[in-house]
């Protein structure tokens, strides 16, 4: 990403989630018809004796962000797709994550997952609380919300009296729908619990693709407030607002191979969303837009905000690799090609007013935490003045009245346990249950039974309700596709298609889009290379810095050194300047030989020489050398 005056730049995010066959796919011949390596997936299998088709899925190549295969779990995918945005959305960015793809191509299970596998909602609604513990001295107002857009109806699936909702536009709020109930939540398991609650209400059917079929689109919506925790100098403080949206669409498909004539109807609503969602993405990708038909569809017109430039957004297609939706597959990847071509201008949204939740809240705990004292202190007044029982005992009830007040106010502001956790252990009265629902386990439990108690909460884990996955028609695993390894395929299914095992030179994009990939892995070791020498060329003037400053040293050392010797042969004390750096060392007789054998003469013994060189010369010592 890249910062501007008005924001930071950033792109599309879109990935994509290639799901096994499944059970009917492989009774009926299909077979893979897709290959991929790195970021990049093409097209392996092409039908037999069908010219037109062959030329219409030439060169059917594409490149995206990320590329997840088959036995990918949805762990992988919200650790690559989720964590990213939900850290822009507490950070105070807008964030859309939204799955894309044809009907039975796993964007349900994406999103919602199973008792076994979370999906990127419980996961993102988990990670959210777990990051507000993390974050300390902060405070937090969520709120949620959960519409479904059924045959372009819009419903509130938290409330199901609220039907045919309409969409408003204003200054303060942009696009909105009216009416939409918004739960302000203290908790993850009552976000979850919500969630599950409103899936109960939302349309669902059998179709040939599978047994339970998303007939509607639907929007989880996560509105978050947070801000420092006000002091009490300071009264307002800087307040960030921000949404996370998360789609789960209807799949695109063909009428005729959905099979039920009742589900034509819906069929024809959800292509028309879809095809709408698909020219939009279309007009943002090219730089002149020109008109965006957002009003076009209600899908478009309540992701207008979202897709308008000022949010992060992230798409996971979702894709079946079989060779019977090979059509449907090459228009899911057009669809995010297109949009990875999309660029956005994100910035953190600020608000210091009181329009906020979290003011407020902070607002209504002032005011009752007044209240509560005059309360308590006309309760105190009367009990001396010894006055009715009765009024008494309606004071006291006053009083508690506006504690339980105050309490549930402060429970609506969310804020990290871990200060209060600490608090109470320096105060020794932590006990083992743990703080408001804060589970505290103890270092030296027996594993095995941790293992035990995180499968079983993590069995509870999940947004779906329990009759999504019991109340099949066919009595088959709903699930069992995404966790159980691939059996044999069928061969009748190899004499209908020209597979492609290995990557032909004649591919010409491939063939590019491979030597664009070595050249870019070629530039990043140029680039690692750069970066080793420059480091060897930091640590090569660093040296070369300590030698001159060592030989700086030296040189002073020398000169003064020079000084003395000078002094010592002006005087005519000593004319060998060895013999006086080491006369400490000589004996008197070696050192009488030695001037005997220098002037000549030995009329002057020789310790009587050093000696009074001695008395008279102190040599110099280097502050430096002194050690």
């Amino acid at each position: 990403s890249k910062k501007s005056k008005k924001g930071e730049e950033a792109s599309v995010k879109v990935v994509l989630r290639i799901r096994p066959l499944n059970g009917l796919e492989k009774k009926t011949g299909q077979i893979p018809a897709w290959g991929y390596r790195s970021n990049q997936i093409y097209l392996t299998a092409t039908p037999k004796g069908n010219k037109k088709k062959v030329s219409k899925f030439k060169d059917s190549f594409f490149a995206l962000d990320r590329i997840f295969p088959p036995t990918t779990t949805n762990d992988q995918i919200f650790t690559g797709v989720g964590k990213p945005m939900i850290d822009g959305v507490m950070k105070g960015f807008h964030g859309c994550i939204f799955a894309y793809g044809q009907t039975s191509s796993g964007k349900t299970h994406t999103i919602h997952g199973s008792p076994e596998q979370p999906g990127v909602v419980p996961q993102s609604v988990q990670y959210i609380f777990d990051y507000i513990e993390n974050h300390p001295g902060k405070e937090y107002v969520l709120r949620v919300s959960y519409i479904e857009i059924y045959n372009e109806i819009i419903n509130d699936l938290l409330n199901p009296s609220g039907t045919r909702l309409r969409v408003r536009e204003s200054k303060e709020k942009g696009v909105f729908v009216d009416g939409l109930k918004e739960e302000v939540v203290m908790s993850c398991q009552q976000v979850l619990a919500l969630i599950a609650a409103g899936e109960s209400h939302r349309h669902i059917g059998r179709t040939n693709y599978n047994a339970v079929s998303s007939r509607s689109h639907t929007l989880f919506r996560l509105t978050v407030e947070s801000s420092g925790k006000r002091s009490k100098t300071s009264r307002k403080a800087r307040i960030l607002t921000s949404t996370l949206n998360i789609v789960d669409l209807a799949g695109s498909e063909n009428a005729v191979k959905a099979g039920s004539n009742k589900r034509i109807k819906e069929t024809g609503y959800i292509n028309k969303s879809l095809l709408t969602l698909g020219h939009v993405i279309f007009k943002l990708s090219e730089k002149g837009k020109g008109h965006i038909p957002y009003r076009n569809s209600k899908l478009t017109r309540v992701l207008q905000n979202s897709l308008s430039g000022k949010a992060l957004v992230a798409i996971c297609c979702c894709l079946s690799p079989s060779s019977g939706n090979i059509e449907e597959s090459i228009q899911t990847l057009k669809f995010a090609s297109r949009a990875k071509k999309i660029k956005n201008t994100v910035s953190a949204n600020e608000r210091e007013d009181a329009e906020t939740l979290l003011e407020r809240y902070r607002e209504e705990i002032e005011t009752l935490k007044k209240d509560l004292a005059i309360a308590k202190a006309k309760a105190q007044n009367e009990s001396k003045n010894k006055v009715d029982k009765q009024v008494l005992e309606k004071l006291k009830e006053n009083v508690e009245n506006y504690k339980q007040q105050l309490q549930k106010m402060k429970r609506l502001i969310l804020t990290s346990t871990k200060e209060e956790v600490e608090q109470m252990k320096r105060r020794g009265s932590m006990s083992s249950g743990g703080i408001g629902g804060l589970v505290t386990m103890d270092a030296n439990s027996d594993a095995k039974g941790n293992v035990a108690l995180m499968k079983m909460k993590r069995q509870k884990f999940f947004t779906l309700p329990r009759t999504f996955f019991m109340d099949n028609p066919n009595g088959d695993d709903l699930t069992a596709d995404f966790t159980k390894s691939d059996a044999l395929l069928e061969m009748e299914g190899l004499e209908n298609f020209d597979v492609r095992e290995e990557i032909k030179a004649e591919d010409g994009a491939l063939k590019a889009s491979i030597k664009f990939e070595e050249m870019q892995r070629e530039l990043e070791n140029l680039k690692q290379e750069l970066k080793n020498k420059d480091a060897e060329l930091k640590t090569a003037i660093k040296e070369n810095k300590r030698l001159k400053r060592d030989i700086r040293e030296r040189d002073d050392a020398l000169i003064e050194w020079e000084t003395f010797y000078a002094s010592l042969q002006n005087t005519g004390a000593v004319k060998d300047p060895l013999q006086a750096s080491n006369r400490s060392e000589v004996s008197p007789s070696a050192a009488d030989q030695v001037v005997k054998k220098n002037d000549g003469s030995g009329s002057r013994p020789s310790s009587d020489l050093l000696n009074s060189a001695d008395a008279d010369f102190d040599p110099p010592i280097s502050s430096k050398n002194s050690k």
